[in-house]
């Protein structure tokens, strides 16, 4: 049970991370 909630606090975090990155992808997509 505390493996399915760190793995979902991990997935949380990734999830933020790329959504913070994603813009940016999205900018130098542009240029």
């Amino acid at each position: 049970m505390k493996f399915c909630q760190t793995l979902s606090n991990c997935v949380t975090k990734c999830f933020l991370r790329v959504v913070e990155l994603f813009p940016i992808l999205v900018m130098c997509g542009r240029w």
